[in-house]
């Protein structure tokens, strides 16, 4: 009995851990520039606001003959390269994974095979990837946009320009997340001479919706397992 209660307990636990909030925190303006701050319900993770110290630079050496260093190094790049042919693989681009795979699966395959193969593997992950912006949630979502020019012919015309980028996105992601609070204000200001931009977003996740997004890849990865 003190086993299971024991089992229940783990079980709770884990259960509140994928169930804590994940703040991802966005923030642009003209003076301090893009900030971004990611936290694990209030636990701060990463700032980028803070700033980092710099290491003061090294005075060159003369060269020397190659040493143990070197080689380490070079296993490092090695195995850094073969890291990232693994990832390819893993999301079922291993065809342009290196140079010499691309050649033999021209070679096999032909090119309309290899860019059929390649679109079916790029829409798997852009399915697997909008279902994650689909379980995000904007808590915040303020953006101020006013568009200023010395003449006003170019203040027309920027204007038109932003407004035919921002609309058309602000409903891309109406339409695919969901929105508490949402601010977009967009003007043109004959009196201004530059455009500022005004950007504030808190997005929210849960470290299940991260999980369900990695097991859809290893599904997508077994199921061209078996078929291959």
């Amino acid at each position: 009995m003190i086993f299971l209660y024991i089992l229940l307990g783990i079980f709770a636990f884990l259960g509140l851990i994928l169930a804590l909030p994940i703040h991802i925190c966005m923030h642009y303006d003209q003076e301090g520039g893009f900030q971004f701050r990611l936290k694990f319900a209030w636990i701060p993770l990463v700032d980028s606001s803070k700033e980092v110290p710099v290491k003061p630079k090294k005075e060159k050496k003369e060269k020397k003959e190659p040493s143990e260093k070197d080689g380490k190094k070079k296993e490092k790049q090695k195995r850094s390269s073969s890291g990232a042919s693994s990832i390819l693989g893993f999301l079922g681009l291993e065809d342009i994974a290196s140079i010499a795979n691309a050649r033999k699966a021209l070679d096999e395959k032909g090119l309309l095979l290899l860019l059929s193969d390649l679109r079916s593997a790029v829409g798997a992950i852009f399915a697997r990837i909008g279902e994650l912006l689909a379980r995000g949630v904007f808590q915040v979502f303020t953006l101020r946009v006013t568009v200023g020019d010395t003449d006003a012919a170019d203040c027309a015309i920027n204007y038109g320009r932003y407004c035919a980028i921002i609309y058309p996105t602000i409903t891309m992601l109406d339409s695919a997340m969901t929105f508490r609070k949402r601010t977009v204000d967009l003007r043109c200001d004959f009196a201004e001479e530059s455009t500022s931009i005004y950007f504030d977003g808190q997005l929210r996740y849960r470290p299940w919706n991260f999980i369900q997004f990695l097991w859809g890849l290893i599904m997508n990865y077994l199921k061209r397992s078996v078929t291959s």
